[in-house]
């Protein structure tokens, strides 16, 4: 496999958490990385291969009033899968 198709990045996610989880924030972002794993993210650019041990960079989430979800930014490693016209991947084919 070509060296330039896995690209590591530190990334800063936002995301909006039900207030069902401010009991348990960290459980509650990693049920949200967990949705963006294997699924192509256009943020990176390629599909995210794994996320690394996160950060809550958010002390204070405010609840509003119109919207009910609250917002928490986190920090994090990603592994991004991204190859380019030309690349060579190299695999095994399992039936």
């Amino acid at each position: 496999m070509d060296p330039g198709v896995l690209r590591k990045a530190h990334a800063v996610f936002s995301m909006d958490l039900h207030p069902s989880k401010l009991h348990d924030v960290r459980g509650g972002v990693q049920e949200h990385i967990n949705t963006l794993l294997m699924r192509y993210n256009e943020e990176f650019g390629g599909v995210v291969m794994c996320v690394g041990n996160f950060t809550v960079l958010s002390n204070q989430a405010p609840v509003n009033l119109y919207f009910p979800l609250f917002r928490v930014r986190v920090r994090a490693p990603v592994v991004v899968f991204t190859p380019q016209r030309g690349s060579l991947l190299t695999g095994r084919v399992t039936k």
